[in-house]
């Protein structure tokens, strides 16, 4: 029941992330197709945080009728996939704007055509 939604979501999210050839849109196609797959991510870790709650009232429930039953729960792989994905755009953009500028100094002050054509 929750397969084919998520499948028909997954399939609709790969159809609005089509990449364009021109310059011009490359980098915002990029950006949207970041941003469909982290709402798709943001919408399995609240499913899967539904199922881990219904897991657990479960899991109490028989833990009173049988305490070798309860076994401590590991973190769901949705919310894992989730923080690694934020921690890696949060890595790039903090490249982007320190590493990049410097690089670019760097390079401009070596080339010297690059330095006669940036002044």
């Amino acid at each position: 029941m929750l397969e084919p939604k998520c499948l028909t979501s997954q399939s609709k999210a790969i159809g609005k992330a089509i990449f364009r050839t021109d310059d011009s849109g490359l980098q915002v196609d990029a950006g949207m197709g970041l941003q469909l797959l982290e709402q798709q991510i943001e919408k399995c870790a609240l499913v899967s945080g539904v199922v881990d709650e219904v897991h657990q009232m479960i899991e109490k429930k028989l833990a009173e009728t049988s305490a070798a039953y309860a076994k401590p729960q590991p973190r769901h792989w949705a919310s894992t996939f989730q923080a690694v994905l934020r921690s890696s755009i949060n890595m790039i953009e903090q490249m982007t704007e320190a590493f990049l500028p410097e690089f670019i100094r760097s390079f401009v002050s070596y080339n010297s055509e690059a330095m006669e054509a940036f002044g």
